[in-house]
């Protein structure tokens, strides 16, 4: 068994977090990943974690609390498994309220060749059976051996020397990662760590100094923030470039970190850059009392509300934390930030213009409104419109019209989730809004008497 890194996590808002998790919601993480050269065709591939502590089952055990959970990783090449990791991680602390607003923090690595992965991420809670899953796209490029380049940047919540043997150490530095990308008044200095190969050979007479431009730029790709040029000696043709800068004193909002480096031997010059993000409760004060607005503000009330339907349509796959902090927030602009930043981290693949994720759900979403609205409410509104957002179209619908011995009912089956679930719903008022009434499914509504309840004698 592993243990995790367990610190005090970027806090976007002032969250009231329990113990006590909702057995409805998956398990979460959020999950990133860098890739740095490794002996011949390799590349040595590090994948990092965050879980938020407060969403796992602790047990009593000893005069402490106990949380066990399991990780499975895989990766796939054209449908195909090429690799596949699988361990568990240990939690242990004094008091139920030490999970309030914490992150566990882990990582892994694996060695893969040039190609195109589809990494599918499992954890499973060994306490309470709950389980979560995630995907990820990840491309392996081949390497240049005769090309100066840089790894890509991981971004770090903290670095300092050391020689501990630790998976979170790699040349002499240990490093906290940062997967989800945020820092806020809580982690204020973005920590940045790359790998530096193929600089030009150590000459006699030859210059063989490098230089450093560590670059902030907005979403307009204006540089907003610059360290450097600085000159450095190197002593090798690979080096390792590490480094931080406060990035609290920014605006709430996305930011591009650009590392630039350019070899004086040969005029080469090579650049690598990574997202992150910004989050300043102060920049999302409330809104003035209505006596002190003026009526450019007032206008923006209706704004709020559309806003609020819009995230009403989501919650369904939003997280506890998300949906408490989106419901704090006042303004417009606090609000659509809040969105974006919503479906960025679902994005499946940063790196292509279009979010599959988002296209999906907004697919469904479309299907529930056509198909189940019924009187007053909504399609999204329905038992049967959440039940299809979040777990799509089911696979079988067996209809049981009303007659003399029951009430309306649907049966609809999804083959592929847990080897096989049911949802049963019933028409209880014969408006034709089905409600359901009893599931097979872990996260669902339990009824196992629903037949003596809904037929009649």
């Amino acid at each position: 068994m592993r243990s995790v890194i367990c610190l005090l996590a970027c806090v976007v808002s002032a969250l009231c977090l329990t113990a006590q998790t909702n057995d409805r919601e998956e398990l979460r993480a959020d999950l990133d990943y860098a890739r740095f050269d490794a002996q011949n065709d390799w590349s040595y591939v590090e994948i990092y974690f965050s879980f938020a502590r407060e969403q796992f089952a602790y047990v009593p055990e000893s005069g402490t609390y106990t949380a066990q959970f399991q990780v499975t990783l895989e990766f796939f090449e054209n449908d195909s498994s090429v690799s596949d990791l699988e361990w568990r991680n240990v939690d242990r602390i004094d008091s139920l309220g030490a999970v309030k607003g914490q992150r566990l923090y882990d990582q892994c690595s694996v060695f893969l060749r040039p190609g195109m992965y589809l990494m599918k991420v499992r954890i499973d809670d060994l306490h309470n059976g709950r389980h979560g899953t995630l995907e990820k796209k990840l491309v392996v490029d081949a390497v240049k051996k005769d090309q100066m380049r840089l790894s890509d940047l991981q971004l770090g919540l903290n670095i300092s020397p050391s020689d501990a043997e630790s998976k979170f150490v790699k040349n002499g530095l240990w490093i906290l990662p940062n997967p989800y990308a945020l820092y806020s008044e809580d982690w204020p200095v973005l920590y940045y760590y790359c790998e530096l190969y193929n600089l030009s050979p150590l000459q006699e007479g030859v210059d063989s100094t490098y230089q450093v431009t560590v670059t902030i730029k907005d979403t307009a790709a204006k540089t907003i923030r610059i360290q450097g040029p600085k000159t450095k000696k190197r002593a090798g043709k690979s080096l390792v470039e590490a480094g931080s800068l406060v990035v609290s004193n920014l605006m709430s909002d996305s930011y591009t970190i650009e590392i630039q480096v350019i070899d004086a031997a040969r005029a080469d010059t090579v650049v690598e850059s990574k997202q992150f993000y910004v989050f300043r409760t102060a920049d999302f004060a409330g809104v003035p009392e209505p006596d002190s607005i003026d009526k450019k503000i007032m206008d923006t009330r209706p704004a709020i509300a559309e806003l609020d339907l819009v995230f009403e349509k989501l919650r369904y796959i939003a997280s506890k934390e998300e949906i408490e902090l989106f419901r704090s927030l006042d303004t417009p602009e606090a609000k659509i930030a809040f969105l974006t930043r919503f479906w960025q981290m679902r994005d499946p693949d940063p790196t292509d213009r279009g979010n599959p994720y988002k296209d999906e759900y907004m697919d469904r979403l479309a299907k529930v409104e056509y198909n189940f609205s019924s009187g007053e409410k909504q399609g999204w509104q329905t038992d049967q419109g959440r039940v299809f957002l979040i777990y799509g179209p089911p696979d079988q619908i067996d209809r049981f019209p009303s007659n003399l011995g029951h009430k309306p009912y649907q049966i609809w089956y999804y083959n592929s989730i847990d080897s096989g679930v049911e949802f049963i719903f019933v028409d209880q008022g014969g408006y034709n809004d089905m409600i359901l009434v009893h599931s097979t499914h872990r996260n669902e509504i339990k009824d196992y008497r629903w037949m003596e309840k809904w037929f009649r004698d």
